[in-house]
């Protein structure tokens, strides 16, 4: 509602983008006061578990979904 009002100052995905930081920026200092460090450290594992949940998980879903938004009817969406 309040992109209508106000417009739209970029594109769908830049905004997700930058919702998502937003969030992420949040829970981060909220986890670890809740959950502290990991006791077995950041293993290769875990990182690469990350990585593959930011990249695939959301850039490639959001790229996607934005795609299909774009070329589909609405009804189709």
């Amino acid at each position: 509602m309040l992109l209508k009002r106000w417009g739209q100052p970029a594109s769908p995905l830049t905004l997700t983008a930058w919702q998502l930081i937003a969030g992420g920026l949040f829970l981060v200092p909220l986890a670890l006061l809740i959950e502290g460090l990991p006791s077995s450290g950041l293993t290769p594992m875990n990182v690469g578990g990350y990585l593959y949940l930011t990249t695939i998980g959301t850039a490639v879903a959001y790229v996607l979904w934005f795609r299909g938004l774009r070329r589909l009817p609405a009804s189709t969406a």
